[in-house]
């Protein structure tokens, strides 16, 4: 009889890691990069979001059971979330340059918080999906 508290201790502490990892591995794809471009950004959250996904399915596989429905609303939010809010990353020439540059240079406007990043030697304007299908 004592091994079963301890042992639904011990699940419910795996269960809580495989959630914690499925959100950092969500986290990381709210992060720019130059793999996240306008034509693989799908791509490469999808592969992050599986991941997650089957992290989340295990952590409710290990879940007491009255907490199961709490950790199906907490991944389908975390994921849905995280679909919206990872950017897309759309290089920026040199011909298209001095149009972005009118008034102030790129790393004035980063420095200021608005989405231009330096990713691998080449300017990116990096916008959220949720930005970029209703503002831009």
């Amino acid at each position: 009889m004592k091994s079963e508290p301890r042992r639904s201790g011990t699940r419910t502490a795996i269960g809580l890691v495989c959630f914690l990892t499925a959100l950092v591995l969500l986290v990381v794809t709210a992060r720019p990069a130059a793999k996240f471009s306008a034509e693989r950004h799908w791509q490469v959250f999808g592969t992050y979001a599986v991941c997650a996904a089957l992290l989340m399915a295990a952590a409710w596989k290990l879940a007491v059971r009255r907490y199961r429905i709490a950790v199906s609303v907490a991944s389908v939010l975390a994921i849905g979330v995280a679909a919206l809010a990872h950017p897309v990353c759309v290089p920026i020439t040199e011909a298209e340059r001095p149009s972005f540059e009118s008034v102030l240079p790129l790393e004035e406007r980063a420095a200021r918080g608005e989405p231009f990043c330096k990713l691998d030697g080449c300017w990116h304007q990096c916008k959220s999906v949720l930005s970029r299908a209703f503002f831009f």
